[in-house]
């Protein structure tokens, strides 16, 4: 295929989604009037739309039509960090969305510029407070603290029996600590 004719249907497809998306902000916005008008609407316009938009859907639409979620959460873009995304404020879900990075704290104590949307469950619990990015400073701190909580869990625990595998059934008895490793190493033993 010819470069030209690629970029006509990246630009085309570009053109169609952002029109799509204009959309729906426009059917967030309506679905907002009419449930501040009469109230009775919400239950009929889902039960009339249930085939078209999922009950998950609605809240972010809601939402969206109130100005408090960009248009681009709705149905959960943001990926795997979405929820985290969601909770921000408007202007930094708009950030993120558009691609902007943050400083995020490293083991080492050096900091990366990473987008949110692709950082693993952990960094994502370091990076975001609620409805806040943390600051590198802010970062550190948390680090500290769980670091201090895993301590104490630790110092805590005295001699705890370890998990035992009876007739094909794991028992962990209260206070046992198992790794992912040591998680993946008990089932492939339980499978044998």
């Amino acid at each position: 295929m010819k470069a030209l004719a690629k970029t006509n249907y990246v630009n085309g497809i570009k053109e169609a989604f952002e029109s799509g998306m204009r959309e729906l902000q426009m059917a967030c916005e309506l679905y907002v009037q009419a449930i501040d008008e009469d109230p009775q609407m919400k239950e009929f316009i889902h039960k009339e739309l249930e085939h078209i938009i999922p009950k998950s859907a609605w809240a972010g639409m809601e939402q969206a039509g109130r100005g408090t979620l960009d248009r681009r959460l709705t149905f959960n873009r943001g990926g795997k960090n979405a929820k985290y995304i969601k909770k921000l404020q408007l202007s930094d879900q708009k950030r993120i969305l558009d691609g902007d990075k943050v400083e995020l704290l490293t083991t080492n104590g050096d900091t990366l510029l990473v987008s949110p949307l692709s950082v693993n469950k952990e960094q994502a619990e370091q990076l975001f407070d609620g409805g806040d990015i943390r600051t590198p400073d802010e970062q550190r701190v948390y680090k500290d603290s769980v670091e201090r909580e895993w301590e104490m869990i630790e110092k805590t625990v005295d001699v705890v029996e370890t998990y035992r595998i009876e007739r094909g059934r794991l028992i962990v008895p209260k206070g046992c600590v198992i790794t992912k490793q040591e998680i993946m190493r008990i089932a492939l033993e339980m499978n044998q």
